[in-house]
């Protein structure tokens, strides 16, 4: 349980009252060295907390092991004939419907008078929705491994995934953050260098957020600056942006994914907030394994007053309503745009 009851702690200040949560020490507990190697290898730095790795599109080069390749485009003929035989029942073969029509040689003209002489129409040829192959991990209620990221904030306090505190400031700026030109992003100490690594994203002083571009240079990518109205809180590893208390990262069940976390339900988040328990798959990881939600928090001080549990059951709930939390401070903490008018387009599936 946290040192202070939320009663007590004044709802306008309490986001950023660390040490009303949990004490500070007097001076910055700094427990990494004073210079990293130029070439910084995940499994060289000295946290083991989960490296969070979310390009900025999906272009990235596919020598990224942390990313994805674009599906090649379906054609329309294509497309439209694996759903006429999916609706019909047809076999792989389906000579019998379609004599030598086949999925490399038929042209849109060949499909659309396939479907008017099969009076289909296009009601018919919609595809039937599927429901995914789930992991039994997830299954008959049972527990898998609960985790959480935020976005290092520069000057803030945070700290290692042993526990250790550690704060993101100080004069020793001798880490430079270089884009894939080798243009200077900007001049952090270690430890933030380590953090802008670990998490993915890190949002420095001077109100520019950065995001890791290639985890081997490593280099950096500006994503957004002072009072930006895109980006707010990073990015996912799809089109969705990050959103507080409603983005999770999993590796093993379908991006846009509606998930209920009877964990989550009820939780105070510590704004007068309380959870529904709804969350969606926008992120991934390749730091961990299947069978692992990892749950995005916006800072760490957020992290610290959930004391969320080790561990949560997950069900797959396609009607689960997802729920907008964020609000004037969370623009504040990230320090973007201050219009409100922005904060009901973060929550939307692009």
């Amino acid at each position: 349980m946290h040192a202070t009851p939320l009663e007590h702690i004044p709802q306008t200040s309490m986001i950023d009252t660390l040490d009303q949560i949990s004490p500070l020490p007097s001076k910055p507990h700094v427990e990494l060295k004073s210079t990293l190697p130029a070439h910084v290898q995940p499994e060289n730095l000295p946290f083991s907390h989960p490296l969070r790795i979310t390009p900025a599109d999906q272009s990235v080069k596919s020598t990224h092991k942390f990313t994805r390749g674009k599906r090649k485009p379906k054609s329309f003929s294509n497309t439209l004939l694996k759903l006429i035989r999916a609706q019909l029942g047809l076999q792989a073969d389906f000579s019998n419907a379609l004599g030598n029509m086949t999925l490399n040689n038929a042209s849109q003209g060949d499909i659309l008078s396939l479907s008017s002489r099969l009076n289909l129409t296009a009601f018919d040829l919609l595809p039937v929705p599927v429901t995914p192959k789930i992991p039994s991990c997830y299954a008959d209620n049972r527990q898998v491994k609960l985790t959480q990221y935020w976005i290092p904030r520069e000057n803030e306090w945070d700290e290692t995934n042993s526990g250790d505190r550690v704060f993101l400031g100080g004069k020793d700026k001798n880490m430079p953050l270089f884009d894939e030109q080798r243009q200077l992003l900007g001049t952090v100490t270690p430890e933030m260098f380590s953090k802008c690594l670990m998490e993915g994203t890190c949002l420095l002083e001077s109100g520019d957020m950065i995001n890791i571009d290639d985890l081997d240079k490593p280099t950096f990518k500006l994503i957004g600056k002072r009072g930006r109205s895109e980006n707010i809180f990073g990015l996912g590893s799809g089109p969705q942006t990050l959103v507080p208390f409603i983005s999770v990262a999993v590796n093993d069940l379908p991006y846009g994914q509606k998930l209920y976390i009877p964990e989550l339900d009820g939780l105070d988040l510590g704004d007068g907030q309380q959870h529904n328990g709804c969350v969606r798959v926008d992120d991934t990881s390749w730091s961990f394994d299947d069978c692992q939600i990892d749950f995005f928090t916006p800072t760490y001080i957020d992290y610290l007053w959930l004391d969320l549990p080790k561990s949560a059951t997950i069900r797959l709930e396609d009607r689960c309503v997802l729920k907008n939390y964020v609000n004037i401070g969370h623009l504040i903490q990230m320090k973007a745009s201050l219009d409100d008018n922005i904060i009901p387009s973060l929550l939307k599936l692009i």
